[in-house]
């Protein structure tokens, strides 16, 4: 916890730093007047700590009255993951994936129901955390709509189905042209935690539509929304 504490506040100085750079004007890199301080001491796990990147010993850099430490440093005092890619011109800080899970974009349950309750976000025997249920899907459309702003290429789901077989359809809602299905996929309770790929690029609304293959049949169906992607 304080390894976290620690690195989110070099993190949150390092950005403050960044937004001092370009507030004054449109440019992306200015040039400011700041100081290496040689004053500050630092005491890192309760022991007095000097910065060092590859051989070369740094010193903490105060600008107007606040003061900033490199994060690479930082980051490998404290054993966590660092990366610089040129290309994009982007900090990589511990793990390094461009996995988005489809819980922290925007979404509305509509039909389904997000659980709180660990008897019923269990697939399987497994707890998957935070899961979309449709506790009674019988023959006609249950959904939940999800909104990834067109902001992806890809949306992987993990569906679980407890009855009957279900048609799980993921369905554009945005097309000019009217609804269009984007892929259709009959999940079956002996498949287990079903995985589910689509392509999604250029779409911002989208909907996870479930009904069963039968008049007159039922089934619950969850999906498991911390596993479940974009990417």
């Amino acid at each position: 916890m304080k390894t976290r504490m620690l690195l989110t506040a070099v993190i949150s100085m390092m950005v403050g730093f960044s937004l001092s750079l370009t507030a004054a004007g449109d440019a992306l890199l200015q040039e400011v007047r700041a100081y290496l301080n040689k004053e500050i001491a630092i005491v890192l796990n309760g022991g007095p700590w000097e910065m060092n990147v590859a051989g070369e010993r740094l010193y903490p850099m105060t600008f107007e009255g606040r003061t900033y430490l490199p994060v690479r440093a930082v980051a490998e005092a404290l054993s966590v993951p660092i990366a610089y890619d040129a290309a994009s011109k982007t900090i990589y800080i511990g793990e390094r994936t461009t996995k988005v899970p489809v819980i922290t974009e925007n979404y509305r349950p509509v039909s389904s129901r997000i659980i709180s309750d660990a008897s019923q976000r269990l697939i399987n025997g497994t707890d998957h955390g935070t899961v979309a249920l449709f506790g009674n899907v019988i023959n006609s459309n249950s959904y939940i709509q999800l909104e990834p702003d067109a902001k992806y290429s890809k949306l992987v789901l993990y569906v679980d189905v407890d009855g009957d077989d279900v048609d799980l359809r993921i369905v554009n809602r945005n097309d000019p042209t009217g609804t269009v299905i984007l892929k259709s996929v009959v999940v079956t309770e002996a498949d287990g935690l079903k995985e589910i790929e689509v392509d999604i690029t250029g779409i911002r609304t989208l909907s996870v539509d479930v009904m069963t293959t039968e008049p007159n049949k039922s089934a619950a169906v969850r999906i498991a929304v911390d596993k479940s992607y974009y990417q």
